[in-house]
């Protein structure tokens, strides 16, 4: 009976994993309002977790990200029966996050090794700055299709 004892005790320490290792987290603080602008609609956190990270956000937007649209007017309806000296051409710059949220949001990057999260928090760092950069969205506006030469396509 003492031998049967003895090798299931073996059993069970050799079928036991050691526990897991202390997870390595870091904190960023993230405004509401390039959220969409990082996220690349979940590209981005997908390309973290090919390196072992993960985020955990504390908020997310409330409204959906939605792009800054032209102004509208004649502009959204250029001709090309237009005197040739006005090619119908049009160039508007709107800026970006106008109605966007306010607000932070705080990430928390999870990793199983220092140098990967280290390697996530300057990523998102990195496209924070990005975002932020991203002060203007620009429309160029044309004349119908049907008028452009195939070459120019």
């Amino acid at each position: 009976m003492f031998d049967v004892y003895l090798a299931y005790n073996y059993l069970l320490q050799n079928s036991v994993k050691a526990p897991a290792a202390e997870a390595v987290t870091a904190t960023l603080t993230v405004p509401l309002k390039y959220h969409h602008n990082i996220s690349q609609q979940g590209t981005f956190f997908r390309n973290l977790r090919n390196i072992g990270v993960t985020v955990d956000h504390s908020a997310f937007p409330q409204k959906a990200a939605t792009s800054p649209q032209p102004p509208s007017g004649d502009a959204a309806t250029a001709r090309i029966d237009e005197p040739e000296e006005d090619s119908g051409i049009q160039w508007y710059t709107v800026p970006n996050y106008q109605d966007a949220e306010e607000g932070d949001s705080t990430w928390t990057v999870k990793g199983k090794d220092q140098a990967g999260v280290d390697r996530a928090v300057k990523q998102i760092e990195d496209a924070i700055k990005q975002a932020e950069r991203a002060t203007s969205v620009g429309f160029l506006i044309l004349p119908d299709r049907s008028s452009f030469p195939r070459e120019l396509m």
